[in-house]
């Protein structure tokens, strides 16, 4: 595999993902599954109703569980503060930026306090990026038949099906059809994280950079890890754990200064 420095990842094949501890190297990040909740509102009783159904829709699209909280602004902040580690990253340019709300994951949250009526959309609408290279610029590394076949083939899969799903759930909103809003939650779960995580992934190939990582990195390695060796050999070794398929980012906790 060729990186970019400062950027290791590994990637193994499964079917189901599961959400790991935002600490350290390893986050799996295709799925995240959270604890069945099938206490429903009919939305049309009150806006309180209407909106414990839209906390229910987000814990199955995102994995993540909101409390029930007394009003709208602790709500806000709770669920700022269990997004924190995904809110954050979206792709611009050809790279992975910071300090900016993912727009796929901001709608969703503004739906739970913002909106309280029939007429909201999802609108979400996936494209396929374009590289910043050429499908050959990585041999014999990765073949270009390879990099054509994952970017404009499977890649692209996962976009069709998620822009299929989102059609899909508006259609199910309307009609007020919770069991088919379960089922399609998990397609958008799954085809949305295969979409971020191969947008993050094509930004960190490159056919000029590879090797051990230098400068800052290379020293917070060294000081959380031990050596460049021991990081490799841990990051393979917590990807290697996750069952079926998923991704292992490594990422910078801010909270505790630490890979």
């Amino acid at each position: 595999m060729v990186s970019r420095p400062g950027f290791w990842s590994l990637r193994r094949k499964r079917k189901n993902a599961v959400k790991s501890q935002t600490d350290g190297p390893v986050q799996s990040g295709a799925c995240w599954k959270c604890e069945e909740n099938n206490e429903y509102s009919d939305p049309k009783t009150s806006q309180d109703s209407y909106i414990s159904a839209l906390e229910a829709k987000l814990a199955e699209a995102t994995g993540i569980q909101i409390n029930q909280l007394s009003n709208a602004a602790l709500e806000e902040s709770e669920i700022q503060k269990q997004t924190e580690y995904i809110k954050n990253i979206i792709i611009s340019d050809g790279k992975a930026q910071q300090g900016i709300e993912n727009p796929i994951i901001g709608k969703t949250l503004k739906s739970i306090y913002a909106e309280t009526d029939e007429t909201y959309k999802y609108e979400i609408v996936a494209r396929l990026p374009e590289l910043k290279y050429e499908y050959d610029a990585l041999e014999p590394t990765i073949s270009k038949e390879i990099m054509k076949i994952h970017h404009s083939k499977h890649h692209q899969g996962y976009i069709t099906n998620l822009n299929k799903a989102v059609e899909k759930l508006n259609a199910a909103r309307r009609a007020d059809d919770v069991s088919s809003i379960n089922k399609l939650s998990e397609a958008i779960v799954f085809n949305g994280g295969g979409h971020i995580n191969h947008s993050i992934f094509w930004t960190i190939l490159s056919p000029t950079c590879g090797g051990e990582p230098t400068n800052d990195l290379a020293s917070q390695i060294r000081l959380d890890f031990g050596s460049f060796e021991d990081f490799k050999k841990n990051m393979i070794e917590r990807s290697s754990a996750v069952k079926g398929s998923g991704w292992g980012w490594l990422g910078w906790n801010r909270k505790t200064s630490k890979l």
